[in-house]
């Protein structure tokens, strides 16, 4: 079973629970029903952010290879791209609406506020590229600051959980989102680099911080985890394609900064997806 059903699972459980007992008569039930019920928002909540930073995290990388290839590369993948992420931050916007104001703390209330402002320059931002007026790197800054607030969120969901094995599976699923992130920024980095045919500096050391976040996000995702869940996981980070991708990887490392890379954007953009799509659980 998914991480993401587990926690949907867990969190269903008190509100069926309770309305087989019933909630007239006992303020203690009722206050359990509503915990339950908030913990299912919660819980939905951090599925939704997942899904959103995912489909984001797809745009993004479409979007560095559409730029740094002056609109040849990704053109037509992109239009459909950017409905299934309006389909994802429609879900995440009901999904915030869902959230009891009264049950969570008001540092909480406010950055479930606050993701809304990038999500609304969202569309600005996708003409600009689509003319080809925004800068690689300014797409990038742009579609990872919106990304980061919605880990944010996540974040600190953990925190607002009723039960303590709800809270660990919630800081399961953040490290993981964390991880997918970082994989998701060298996507669209690396897209972009094969799409202009190299790395600047800059760019290579940003490659080479991303590689060392991810393999801090992973311990910590092992960390977190049951033994059942780190089998899991492990078992996925061993299938063909993460090897596939990483001897990419170390092409990329051994020819360095501002050194011609020749390889298809497209085949590394598919490769990697599969890869990250391995941790969408």
């Amino acid at each position: 079973m998914s991480l993401k059903s587990r926690l949907l699972l867990i969190a269903t459980v008190p509100i069926t629970v309770m309305l087989v007992l019933g909630i007239s008569g006992a303020w203690n039930k009722y206050s359990d029903y509503q915990s339950g019920v908030q913990a299912e928002s919660l819980v939905s909540l951090v599925v939704e952010l997942g899904e959103t930073a995912h489909e984001l995290q797809k745009e993004r990388g479409m979007s560095s290879g559409f730029l740094n290839s002056k609109g040849s590369k990704f053109a037509e993948n992109i239009t459909a791209q950017r409905k299934l992420s309006d389909t994802a931050i429609s879900r995440l916007n009901e999904n915030i609406r869902r959230i009891d104001a009264s049950m969570v703390g008001p540092r909480y209330i406010k950055l479930l506020e606050a993701a809304n402002e990038p999500l609304s320059e969202l569309v600005k931002k996708r003409e600009q590229i689509t003319r080809l007026s925004l800068d690689p790197g300014e797409s990038f800054r742009f579609y990872s600051e919106t990304i980061s607030q919605l880990l944010e969120i996540a974040l600190h969901t953990g925190n607002q959980m009723p039960s303590s094995k709800l809270a660990r599976l919630s800081n399961v699923k953040q490290a993981l989102l964390f991880l997918k992130e970082r994989n998701g920024q060298e996507r669209a980095l690396v897209t972009g680099g094969f799409s202009a045919g190299r790395l600047t500096s800059a760019q290579f050391s940003t490659f080479q911080s991303l590689l060392n976040d991810q393999v801090t996000y992973l311990r910590l995702a092992i960390g977190y985890a049951t033994p059942d869940q780190e089998k899991m996981l492990r078992a996925k980070l061993a299938e063909p394609i993460v090897k596939e991708v990483g001897v990419i990887e170390q092409m990329v490392k051994e020819k360095g900064a501002n050194a011609e890379l020749v390889y298809s954007p497209e085949e590394w953009f598919a490769k990697i997806t599969a890869k990250i799509d391995l941790l969408r659980t």
